[in-house]
């Protein structure tokens, strides 16, 4: 059981973060993201958008490095470009 709560313990969720979404502090954001998270075992990696690097560069390379759980932090378009990269997965 232990092999199975250290699993519980290092499972992190790869959040893509679109820090011009909405109207809230993007560093409030995402303390209450990872708070969620925290309390259900999850860790959070952050990878922000940019107009240079958007939603779906980093859902492909979170694909690409297997990322244990993938969310989106933003708009209708963050998600949609993000989900774009997962269809057919």
């Amino acid at each position: 059981m232990a092999d199975n709560d250290q699993q519980q313990d290092e499972r992190c969720v790869t959040v893509i973060f679109n820090p011009k979404s909405g109207q809230e502090d993007p560093e409030q954001r995402k303390a209450g993201i990872s708070e969620a998270l925290a309390a259900h075992g999850y860790t959070c990696q952050y990878v922000v958008t940019t107009p240079e690097q958007g939603a779906q560069h980093y859902a492909t390379e979170a694909l690409r490095h297997s990322a244990d759980v993938l969310a989106v932090s933003g708009g209708d378009g963050t998600v949609v470009e993000a989900m774009s990269a997962l269809i057919g997965t």
